[in-house]
């Protein structure tokens, strides 16, 4: 829909577009209305309308965001279990407390996201960019960070319990008091210092 407003020395002319927020399955979540609307205003309005209902937690599971641009959203308290994130922007946004696991992240970036206290259980991020992340206090088990980029990542803290690692880049990483276990670190790229190494072979 185009809205035109006008005076007697302007024309302003207004996109006004309906976004639907959709599962994987096609059931629609959610549809909103708005000038100059996106994924993000649309994701932004269902998750404000939902905490104006008194919930601590909002149910996104299997939500289709694959390809969206959400960077710099705040999604905390989230539970996105299942849900397609597969190229998504998702850049400086607010992922504390969020339910991630049997996510897909594939290729999705996730450069300076902060996932503090997230549950990211078999949650797939092969190629994911995690440059600064914060991970710090997050639980990831059986994921698959296959070639993803952790590089200067704060994993303080972290539990990382059969994690496939295969060829990621974690120069730079802050691993203080985090716990890896039985992990595929195969080609893996790690600082040469002594405590880093400590850590990922305990």
């Amino acid at each position: 829909m185009i809205r035109i407003l006008k005076g007697q020395f302007y024309t302003i002319t207004i996109m006004i577009s309906k976004i639907q927020l959709k599962r994987t399955d096609g059931y629609i979540i959610f549809e909103y209305e708005a000038e100059e609307n996106s994924v993000k205003k649309t994701l932004i309005a269902y998750l404000n309308k939902q905490w104006s209902k008194g919930y601590s937690k909002v149910n996104l599971a299997n939500a289709d965001l694959s390809g969206a641009d959400l960077s710099g959203a705040d999604l905390s308290n989230t539970d996105l279990l299942c849900a397609d994130l597969k190229k998504a922007n998702l850049s400086g946004a607010n992922l504390n407390n969020v339910g991630l696991s049997g996510t897909r992240l594939d290729e999705a970036d996730l450069t300076g996201v902060s996932l503090k206290y997230s549950v990211l259980n078999k949650t797939i991020l092969l190629y994911a960019n995690l440059t600064e992340a914060d991970l710090s206090n997050a639980i990831v088990k059986g994921a698959d960070l296959s070639w993803c980029n952790l590089r200067n990542a704060n994993l303080t803290n972290s539990y990382f319990n059969n994690v496939c690692l295969q060829a990621a880049d974690l120069r730079g990483a802050n691993l203080e008091d985090a716990e890896l276990k039985n992990n595929n670190l195969n080609r893996a790229i790690l600082n040469n210092d002594k405590n880093m190494q400590n850590v990922v072979n305990s």
